[in-house]
């Protein structure tokens, strides 16, 4: 198939794109390690790094460019098309993989449209040895159940029967398909859309991140790993912050994968034996005060404001000079 796009920010001499001259790139004026084994293991060498997690770009960090017909706002792909592409990457990264010496190590994408084929893709592809999967995390906007329902269980269930972590990409929904997202106003200078959209998308994974920990899909499949990719971590500390606040103003229930010792105490994760995972108990409701009754009026023995001047005076006169 070739190279479809350049899709690459790291022009050949090593220096990185300013603004947005890089989408104007072609394949032959990016760094060949961008898309070759041994140039990327050279560069790797030459810089301290010893191994990377490879992830999709072309056809969308989850693969949620090859939407089905009917998709919104995306243009629709044939079925079988949609499929085989699938696979020829997957079978392409699978050789990456084995060509790097387990250097690089590519996360397959599924099918996600399909149940029955996603759980077949991602098993074959933990057949030749690759190391995690990467999933749409919008499939609702699809006509499809969202990833807590049941529908996804076999999925889950093979991933974490195999120990394939599922991972969520900075940009792997539908709404953030563009470089820019649907965040900035079009007002904006590219330049700028860019900024306030690559922002956005270091958030937009708090969603699935919030949703994961309330759906109950930490309880059912203790063994399996979600993993948050390219995302950041500084909004983490508010987030589950104001989660641990909101569940208990509404009443809702906590993930048992956690245990807070306070509201604002970082996650800590406790695990209570192999495998296993108590049920998920009610959040601690905010503590309830007794509303205090208002105090009595207190009678300042004053019967005139010359008697409180005088009062002031006496009190200032016994404390003594200040100091």
């Amino acid at each position: 198939m070739g190279v479809g796009s350049a899709a690459s920010v790291i022009y050949r001499d090593g220096s990185k794109a300013a603004g947005i001259e890089f989408t104007d790139w072609q394949v032959d004026e990016v760094h060949p390690g961008c898309s070759r084994t041994k140039e990327r293991l050279e560069f790797m060498d030459e810089n301290g790094i010893w191994a990377q997690i490879v992830y999709p770009n072309v056809m969308g960090f989850a693969g949620q460019g090859r939407a089905p017909m009917g998709a919104p706002k995306r243009e629709p792909v044939d079925a079988d098309l949609r499929l085989v592409s699938t696979r020829i990457f997957n079978d392409a990264m699978a050789e990456m993989q084995a060509d790097s010496g387990g250097r690089l190590l590519p996360m397959a994408l599924l099918p996600w449209w399909d149940i029955d084929l996603a759980v077949e893709e991602a098993e074959r592809c933990h057949a030749v040895g690759m190391r995690g999967v990467n999933i749409n995390s919008d499939p609702q906007l699809h006509g499809m159940q969202d990833l807590g329902g049941e529908y996804w269980t076999p999925l889950w269930e093979l991933c974490s029967d195999k120990g394939l972590p599922v991972n969520f990409h900075i940009g792997a929904s539908d709404s953030t398909m563009s470089w820019y997202g649907e965040t900035p106003w079009p007002s904006l200078q590219p330049e700028a859309k860019l900024a306030v959209g690559g922002t956005m998308m270091f958030i937009s994974n708090a969603k699935v991140i919030l949703n994961l920990i309330t759906s109950g899909l930490l309880e059912r499949f203790p063994k399996l790993n979600f993993v948050s990719v390219e995302s950041g971590i500084g909004w983490i500390p508010f987030v589950l912050e104001t989660l641990d606040y909101s569940l208990a103003e509404s009443g809702g229930r906590c993930s048992a994968r956690t245990q807070r010792a306070s509201t604002t105490s970082p996650w800590i994760e406790t695990r209570r034996g192999a495998g296993s995972r108590d049920s998920a108990p009610p959040c601690p409701a905010p503590p309830v005060r007794a509303k205090a009754a208002p105090p009595a009026p207190r009678r300042m023995g004053l019967s005139s404001p010359s008697s409180l001047l005088q009062t002031l005076r006496s009190r200032h006169r016994a404390r003594g000079p200040c100091r």
